[in-house]
């Protein structure tokens, strides 16, 4: 008896022990972070996307929990979100979007990138008539979408010649009397960026500007051209393109050193209140009788009224006899496409066909110059084109 007793005691002295041993590890889940999914770049307002938000839990586990998050939109101007995540595009920009759950956060950024379709601006001429006067000029963007924004204060701003007039935000403010162009350029960088120019005008009332260019025909342009406008006296120096205001019709010189001055008449030129002009200059050719010389012509060269036509695009050289006598004259030229001129004291020698010909002509001269002009009769459609011209005393 008193062995089966203590076999019993034994026995539950080891289930005993057995109960209280070690305690189980908790098996406790906890969300550990955040993470937020879905389409977050968009092109265009009214657009609409859907955020979908996981957590991810120390069990290694991942859950959709979109619907027990709190969202905060950053800027509610550029986009909203509901309650179960839902994106609605109202703006242009972008936002950051912040969901939150227990202490746990996750911020994704939406991106409203619109696709520029078409720039326009309004006005596309300035005029104003004195210095420190102001104009707006407004830049619109159209998108693909079909949406349109003011991006005046967003677009990059030049002035061709901030002298005249300067630009901030399209505000252009009048520095100076003459004629510019403003640039405007939309995104201001980077990739897809459209321009506009805009003409700008600034003259008193009543006058005009004459603006344009000085060149070598053939060379480009030219410089250190000195320009007049005889009723007023007005001056100014050309860099190759020139403005000169407050100007009333009448004669307008223009000179350099070397070339041939050039006198034109602002009557014959329309436009108000800028007239514009191509200016090109011939250097000085001049020869002795009995020297020849060769020159090529340029296309949209010297234009010379000679007689009741025009030779143009053409050449004049200057020829200088020491005695009188007879002068011979013989021009050659290896043009294909139309056909050859020369003029002497306003008499026209043509040649006798298209294409490479000479023309001979004997002229009674007294000592002094002779201008001659070798060239085509207002052709518009020319080609640089060498000549010689060779001349002779008899």
């Amino acid at each position: 008896m008193t062995r089966r007793l203590l076999l019993f005691v034994m026995a539950f002295a080891a289930t005993a022990a057995a109960c209280n041993g070690p305690a189980k590890p908790s098996t406790k889940v906890t969300l550990t972070s955040l993470s937020i999914s879905g389409q977050t770049v968009f092109s265009g307002i009214g657009q609409a996307g859907q955020l979908t938000v996981f957590g991810n839990y120390s069990d290694g586990s991942r859950q959709d929990v979109t619907s027990q998050v709190t969202f905060a939109v950053q800027n509610p101007s550029v986009a909203t979100v509901s309650a179960a995540g839902a994106v609605k595009i109202v703006g242009f920009g972008s936002t950051s979007v912040t969901a939150t759950l227990q202490p746990i956060t996750a911020t994704v950024n939406l991106q409203v990138t619109l696709i520029l379709s078409s720039l326009t601006v309004a006005p596309t001429t300035v005029s104003l008539a004195a210095v420190g006067q102001t104009q707006q000029v407004t830049l619109t963007a159209t998108y693909v979408d079909g949406s349109t924004k003011d991006v005046s204060g967003d677009a990059a701003w030049t002035s061709s010649a901030p002298q005249i007039a300067s630009v901030n935000g399209g505000l252009v403010t009048a520095t100076g009397l003459g004629a510019t162009s403003i640039t405007a350029r939309y995104p201001a960088s980077g990739s897809g960026a459209q321009s506009k120019f805009i003409s700008i005008v600034i003259t008193p009332p009543g006058t005009f500007v004459l603006s344009g260019g000085t060149r070598d025909p053939g060379n480009g342009p030219l410089g250190g051209v000195t320009i007049v406008h005889k009723p007023s006296g007005l001056t100014t120096t050309s860099n190759g393109a020139f403005s000169l205001a407050g100007l009333t019709d009448g004669l307008v010189t223009f000179d350099h050193a070397g070339y041939e001055p050039v006198v034109i008449d602002t009557n014959t030129i329309t436009g108000s209140p800028l007239k514009s002009v191509d200016v090109p200059m011939q250097p000085v050719t001049r020869i002795n009788a009995g020297e020849s010389v060769s020159r090529t012509i340029a296309p949209h060269d010297m234009d010379f009224p000679v007689a009741a036509v025009h030779c143009y695009p053409c050449q004049m050289i200057r020829v200088t006899t020491s005695t009188g006598g007879t002068l011979h004259l013989e021009t050659t030229w290896s043009e294909t496409h139309s056909k050859l001129h020369m003029w002497i004291n306003g008499v026209d020698y043509p040649g006798t066909a298209v294409g490479p010909s000479t023309i001979s002509a004997d002229v009674v001269v007294n000592a002094g110059e002779l201008l001659v002009y070798v060239g085509q009769a207002m052709n518009n459609n020319a080609s640089y084109v060498p000549f010689t011209l060779a001349t002779s005393m008899h």
